[in-house]
């Protein structure tokens, strides 16, 4: 299948840039959202007896996204900073849902829209480094309805948070050797 980006990027100065790109995408399955983790997930069964299985299909859809990068000094650090919005419009999105009374299934007969606004900042000091980053996500999905003779119906995205954050603390006493904490 083809897929096409397009990508542009604009310097102001040597402290603010800004960069977009937008375009298709088709993302192959990996082995674990096919075949399950032999465990807890098991492939996503072809009949509501769970027999034989189904063989999911490839995630495509549009994509997009805008960034404004700032470089600079910032609490007596080197800093750089990145504001991006993004949004994907998907078929087939992957999903995992509790399929059976202790097992889960990947189904990906959903579309769906996300959007969302991420903010990362990193700062540099002699010895020590500070990751911080934060993201918004709003998902919109929707599944198949059979009984509807293959409608789709609004669903609730599982195992999707909408705020997500994380923070990483690194001490390099060497420039071969660092300690961190996240």
């Amino acid at each position: 299948k083809v897929t096409w980006q397009m990508a542009l990027k604009k310097e102001f100065n040597d402290k603010l840039s800004m960069r977009m790109t937008g375009g298709t995408y088709y993302r192959l399955l990996n082995m674990s959202e096919i075949a399950g983790d032999g465990a807890g997930i098991l492939p996503a069964p072809s009949d509501l007896n769970g027999t034989g299985s189904v063989f999911p299909l490839p995630e495509e859809g549009k994509q997009f996204d805008i960034s404004a990068v700032m470089n600079g000094d910032f609490l007596g650090a080197e800093n750089r900073t990145t504001l991006t919005y993004f949004w994907r419009e998907s078929d087939n999105m992957l999903q995992l849902v509790r399929y059976g009374k202790d097992y889960w299934c990947y189904f990906n007969d959903n579309r769906g829209t996300t959007n969302g606004v991420e903010l990362q900042s990193a700062f540099r000091w002699n010895k020590f480094d500070l990751d911080l980053q934060v993201t918004y996500l709003d998902s919109n999905m929707e599944r198949k309805n059979t009984a509807a003779q293959y409608d789709y119906a609004e669903i609730w995205p599982t195992h999707q948070p909408e705020w997500e954050g994380n923070i990483r603390l690194t001490y390099r006493p060497s420039e071969k050797f660092s300690i961190f904490t996240e």
